[in-house]
């Protein structure tokens, strides 16, 4: 056996930051896009407010980046992420770049902000830190952590409004806000346990607690009102302001009245981040892979594609329709795709819902598409028969989501014996946890169940003639990998476990897949194969290394992939035979219905031959 590289169908953008700059170059008014390429090398975006010509060009390492800071018009500085946390800086006159900079210890930056001090500051994952860059000696500094909890990972968002003051968001176990002196060189946690920064100014920094706002004072962090403002009483708080110690003037009152009644551009579309307003009023822009600028004069929003072409970029799940034709999502690429094995062709797809939309889980189903996505908890579905319009959320229609408290999809997505669409999630950010939920493929009504292992993050889930199997794992948003003992449990279509068996601590069950009576769960090195009718283990396999990836080959045997081997396993005897020496670590593979094999590894699909 052999493997063949086929292509790169996977291509997109993943916009995660933006900024207007006036080039130096030509002296004209540009956005500069920063585009994450999953399983590649970030790049940015440059394009002309006027012409709308663009340009486009890697940053030196890492796959994107979510901070972007322009000083002076003469240097863009770029934090990166997921790798490496790099503090990159252009010179934009020449376009060249000086050399790279981060902290060892930290894979991301997540944004950059001047100081008073004329210093730049960011904060990181997963180290929980602020980082200082010295723009004149092209240093990097590490200030140290800036939360007491070592659970919290995250200095998420950092403000420099303040004189003399740089303002921290951190979490996630244990949200709260911080302040770091500039003169005292000393970082203060302040305000309620739970707060996350909501903005800050010269005159007031304010938090938000359990959907409540609370307001301080920058400089002496003295709470500025005698109550918190609940967050859905905004109006009967301003009709009461008479008894505490604020005037009608005061900006609090300015901008709590902007919460109340915000002032948005009914032109404006749905999901369009990282807006920016250009010199001349206009608005730009960013809708998944299509961008906009609005003008005053427009009757109505003009999306247009990204004028750059879009990268390939890396697949996260494939899966064969009964017609031969591949579909698959990008990892944090908020696409699909599909790819025609008969002529090459391939398709990629707009975003696919609003909230995120990163699909782990992807199953065909009577002629549709089903789809699970990250952050939003999201539910989707797309018929391919149709044209595509999901602005108006008619193809693909966004059904009901399992969040704010289901976020990621990690265990991915199966068919379940009842043909409902079945998907093992993750809790939001800052909770241990996880769910089960089940959309009917006719009525596409939603199900859910949350925390069925309590506290326990659904791995991976799969489908057998009768039950469903899923694993546990210790996995969390936000969150350090926690050790207890994981479960194998057997859960059946009305929503109950109906078996359940825990493994010792420090044993961490991964993959589960069934093959006709038998099942296959990956734990560490070596693959344990139970009997789906007795729930008896049967055997168990070693390998080199740990399973990626496994998929029913045939009615009585699975392609396991284990780092850069592919195995044919027959889990009714536990035989296991070496097939195929890989490229690279494959996570993700399918089986077409005349029994070809694909895999994906990092934006390469290839094919066993």
């Amino acid at each position: 056996m052999e493997f063949k590289y086929i292509e790169d169908p996977c291509r997109n953008f993943c916009i995660l930051s933006s900024a207007v700059i006036i080039d130096p170059m030509d002296d004209r008014e540009k956005i500069v896009l920063s585009s994450f390429v999953s399983g590649g090398t970030g790049r940015l975006i440059f394009i002309d407010a006027e012409t709308e010509e663009a340009e486009s060009m890697e940053i030196p390492g890492d796959e994107g980046a979510w901070a972007l800071l322009c000083i002076n018009n003469g240097k863009l500085l770029v934090g990166t992420c997921g790798l490496y946390g790099f503090l990159h800086c252009l010179d934009l006159k020449t376009r060249k770049w000086a050399p790279s900079l981060r902290d060892e210890n930290e894979t991301y930056i997540w944004n950059l902000v001047l100081g008073s001090d004329g210093l730049v500051y960011g904060g990181t994952y997963p180290g929980c830190v602020l980082l200082c860059y010295d723009p004149d000696k092209h240093t990097l500094k590490n200030l140290g952590r800036v939360s007491e909890y070592p659970e919290n990972l995250y200095s998420r968002v950092v403000y420099g409004d303040v004189p003399g003051k740089i303002f921290i968001s951190c979490g996630h176990k244990k949200n709260h806000a911080a302040v770091w002196d500039m003169a005292e060189k000393t970082v203060k946690k302040f305000g309620r346990d739970g707060a996350v920064i909501k903005t800050v100014t010269k005159d007031f920094v304010c938090t938000i607690t359990d959907n409540e706002l609370d307001f301080y004072d920058p400089y002496t962090l003295n709470n500025l009102l005698d109550v918190s403002v609940p967050m859905d009483k905004i109006d009967e708080f301003i009709e009461k302001t008479g008894c505490l110690k604020i005037d009608s003037n005061s900006p609090i009152l300015s901008y709590l009245s902007e919460l109340a009644n915000p002032q948005k551009d009914v032109r404006l579309p749905n999901n369009s981040g990282s807006t920016k307003t250009l010199s001349n009023g206009s608005v730009f822009g960013i809708r998944g892979q299509e961008y906009f600028i609005l003008r005053k004069e427009d009757k109505d929003i003009n999306l247009k594609r990204i004028p750059t072409e879009a990268p390939p970029t890396q697949i996260m799940t494939i899966i064969s329709a009964p017609d031969g034709k591949l579909w698959g999502s990008s990892c944090f690429g908020q696409t699909i795709f599909n790819f025609n094995p008969k002529d090459g062709t391939y398709w990629n797809s707009l975003t696919v819902c609003n909230a995120g939309g990163e699909v782990y889980g992807i199953q065909w189903i009577k002629g549709k598409i089903f789809m699970s996505a990250y952050a939003g908890g999201d539910h989707i579905v797309y018929d391919p028969s149709k044209p595509w319009d999901q602005k108006n959320n008619i193809n693909p229609v966004t059904l009901k989501p399992v969040g704010p408290d289901l976020i990621r999809p990690g265990g991915k997505s199966t068919v379940g014996p009842d043909g409902a669409f079945w998907t093992g999630w993750a809790a939001k950010y800052g909770t241990y946890g996880g769910g089960i939920s089940r959309v009917d493929p006719d009525s596409l009504e939603v199900s859910c169940w949350y925390d069925p292992v309590p506290e326990q993050n659904i791995a991976c889930i799969a489908s057998g003639d009768k039950y469903l199997y899923f694993t546990t794992d210790g996995f969390g948003n936000g969150l350090p990998f926690k050790s207890e003992p994981f479960h194998l449990c057997v859960w059946d279509t009305a929503g109950k476990i109906i078996w359940k068996m825990q493994f010792p601590k420090g044993i961490v069950p991964h993959i589960v897949a069934i093959v006709g009576n038998y099942g296959l769960v990956s734990v560490g090195n070596e693959v344990m194969v139970f009997n789906c009718g007795s729930m008896e283990f049967a055997a168990s396999i070693k390998l080199n290394e740990p399973a990626t990836c496994i998929v029913k080959y045939d009615d009585d045997t699975a392609a396991v992939f284990s780092g850069k081997d592919l195995f044919f396993v027959k889990p009714k005897t536990g035989r296991s035979n070496w097939a195929l020496k890989l490229p690279s670590v494959v996570k993700t593979a399918a089986v077409s219905p005349n029994g070809d094999i694909y895999f994906a590894s990092g934006s390469h699909l290839y094919k066993v031959v």
